[in-house]
């Protein structure tokens, strides 16, 4: 999966868009491909490390804390593109210390590209490792921020549902 790049301030910081809210900031955070994934016009790996990751009203941001303050590898995932998200914990050896990731499957065209529901050809998963605090708090801030977003979708369609019934009338 290939992922939009994301720009950043002089200090560091994500350049949100027009009318994009920033709601949560998680530390720590290594970003797992489904096989090989990048960020547009940047080396492919199976894994970013080193970063921590930001939900928006829009998006979800990753950025590359070993770059900062130059862009690296930071990218962006469209909320849109998010079907759902899954928290997993694993536990290995050391029982005090799981593996803690927040699991997305997100929309994807035949370019492995993230897209919305309707240009999609399939899914992808991709991961957010947490080295630091677990992500229920994120994920209750991205879960809150996807389903405003399906909200306001709906209340488009119904919209434009209205208007072409006002013209065929």
């Amino acid at each position: 999966m290939i992922l939009p790049k994301v720009a950043l301030t002089p200090s560091g910081r994500p350049q949100l868009l027009a009318s994009e809210i920033e709601r949560l900031l998680l530390d720590k955070v290594d970003l797992e491909f489904e096989g090989i994934g990048g960020t547009e016009g940047c080396q492919t790996a199976d894994r970013y490390q080193n970063g921590y990751v930001v939900v928006t009203s829009h998006r979800i941001l990753w950025i590359d804390a070993g770059a900062s303050p130059a862009p690296g590898r930071s990218c962006s995932l469209p909320l849109e593109s998010i079907h759902s998200s899954n928290k997993r914990v694993q536990y290995g050896l050391n029982l005090m210390n799981p593996k803690v990731r927040l699991e997305l499957k997100v929309y994807v065209n035949l370019r492995s590209q993230p897209c919305n529901m309707q240009d999609s050809a399939t899914f992808r998963y991709l991961q957010l490792r947490c080295r630091g605090e677990g992500p229920d708090a994120f994920n209750e801030h991205l879960t809150s921020a996807l389903h405003a977003l399906r909200q306001q979708h709906e209340k488009q369609q119904q919209r434009q549902q209205q208007q072409q019934q006002q013209q065929q009338a």
